[in-house]
């Protein structure tokens, strides 16, 4: 809530523990946890809070605007597409991730191959590398 709009995640467990600056939703029998976190986290909810957050050195969100906060709750059955949807796509965003940092890397040791070969004079021409 305070210098930050936040992280939200879900808490599948009741805590037993004190939580300090921090909201905590709690969800109906008849909404899905998972898509109230997903609304939380789409650009349209940050940038609304961001804009409407007060203060000047750290901007907050107080708990009473967040209780007067419209969040739009479809069906049940929306919202469970909506985030089985929604898991698909973070799933293959975070493979794709993993391929392109892997390529990145690939990348960097090619480089650095390419480098110890010129410096040390094994390398007579650009096109033994191509």
């Amino acid at each position: 809530m305070i210098g930050t709009i936040g992280n939200p995640v879900v808490i599948e467990d009741e805590p037993n523990y004190a939580i300090k600056n921090v909201a905590l939703f709690k969800v109906l029998n008849d909404q899905n946890s998972y898509y109230l976190k997903y609304f939380l986290d789409s650009k349209q909810t940050i940038e609304k809070m961001m804009k409407d957050a007060k203060g000047t050195t750290q901007k907050f969100v107080g708990l009473g605007y967040l209780r007067s906060f419209l969040i739009l709750v479809p069906s049940i059955d929306e919202q469970q597409t909506i985030v089985r949807q929604l898991d698909e796509l973070r799933a293959e965003t975070q493979k794709l991730e993993t391929i392109y940092r892997k390529k990145l890397e690939n990348l960097e040791e090619l480089k650095k191959s390419i480098l110890q070969k010129a410096f040390s004079g094994e390398l007579t021409s650009i096109k033994e590398v191509v």
